[in-house]
Formats: structure tokens, sequence, C-alpha cells
């Protein structure tokens, strides 16, 4: 389920600030995305903690670099006083990507698998497009009608 909420912007903003950006940054928000993206992770953690021979994998090679990046994000965060639930927000929001890697990387082992995440996810992104591309039409018919009834 995770693949196919990953284009749809199904939100709930624990604390909102309208006056910032566009996305997330505005706020501390849970995405449907998140709901099964934390039920997936709670089960891969449970099964590591039951399983001895299950391995996890941190691959260091990307991991620590994603890891002095976000200690990076923390510096510049507090140096530019930031209000502290945007803070939260965006540091979240970069140790999430590095734990949806992790997960990814951890439990994709079939090829049949990838294959079916990946057909999701481009069927999502078309019909997100379709969605893009609706409105997009909506908005210039609206300024067509409003040009031309004046």
């Amino acid at each position: 389920m995770c693949p196919f909420f990953l284009p749809i912007r199904v939100d709930y903003h624990f604390y909102f600030l309208p006056d910032y950006f566009a996305r997330d940054i505005n706020g501390l928000a849970v995405s449907a995305f998140d709901v099964f993206f934390f039920m997936g992770l709670g089960i891969w953690l449970f099964r590591i903690a039951n399983d001895r021979l299950t391995a996890v994998r941190l691959f260091p090679r990307i991991s620590i670099p994603f890891l002095i990046i976000w200690l990076i994000s923390l510096a510049g965060l507090i140096h530019n006083s930031v209000d502290g639930p945007i803070a939260i927000a965006v540091l979240w929001q970069v140790l999430k990507n590095l734990l949806v890697f992790l997960y990814v990387a951890n439990n994709l082992h079939r090829l049949g698998r990838f294959r079916h995440i990946l057909i999701l996810l481009l069927i999502m992104g078309l019909v997100q497009s379709f969605l893009g591309l609706a409105q997009f039409i909506d908005l210039c018919g609206r300024r067509y009608l409003k040009w031309s009834s004046s």
C-alpha cells in the first residue's frame, strides 16, 4: 500500500504554519504513506528482534553521508532560528528518507516484488499526472470564461 499513497497527498498536520512553504516544511504532517510505512517498519523490526538469522544491512557508504547531511541540516536549522515544530518537521523528513531507504533496501530481495512496486509507482505517477492535467485544464477554462465574459 505504501507505493500507492506515495504520490497522493493525504495527510494530517499536527502543527501547521501557512506562512512557510507549500510542502511539508510548513508543519509537522503525517501522511497516509507514513501510516502504512511505519506499520511495515514495525513488522520488519519485530521480525528482526525475533529472528536472529535476519541480517540488517546498513549500507555505510550511503547511510553515513546521509547522517552527515542530517547533522548539517540540524546545524543549519539551529543557526537560522527556525520555529521549533518546523525544525523538527524538516529533520524528520530527512531522517524518514533514510528509514525508507533502509527498509526498501533490506526487504526487496525478489525481482517480482521490485517489479510490482515499480509498476505501482508508475501507475500512480500516471494518475497524478492526469489529476494535474485536469486541474490545469480546469484553471485554463476558468481563465478563458473570465476573460470572455468581460
